[in-house]
């Protein structure tokens, strides 16, 4: 499986992941991205527990998930501030 195949997997994981912690936890952007990165790798870890495979670097998941959450998260603030 390539990077892009796996990256775009991962991808709606993230969406969600940001989505939940927005309706659901009160604090701050770091708490929030700790929550989201938190969230990401415990579904990762129960499917690799499901398979019985160890099947991504989880330090590097866990890596790039907060980069794609920045980016994310910037995006939306950007598209935020051109809609008001």
């Amino acid at each position: 499986m390539g990077f892009l195949d796996i990256g775009l997997r991962l991808f709606p994981l993230i969406l969600t992941s940001i989505e939940s912690v927005e309706r659901f936890v009160r604090g701050k952007g770091p708490e929030k991205e700790d929550a989201a990165v938190t969230m990401v790798d415990t579904i990762l870890r129960t499917v690799e527990a499901g398979t019985n495979k160890d099947l991504l670097n989880d330090a590097a998941v866990n890596a790039a998930t907060r980069d794609v959450i920045k980016a994310v998260v910037s995006l939306q603030n950007v598209v935020k501030t051109k809609g008001a």
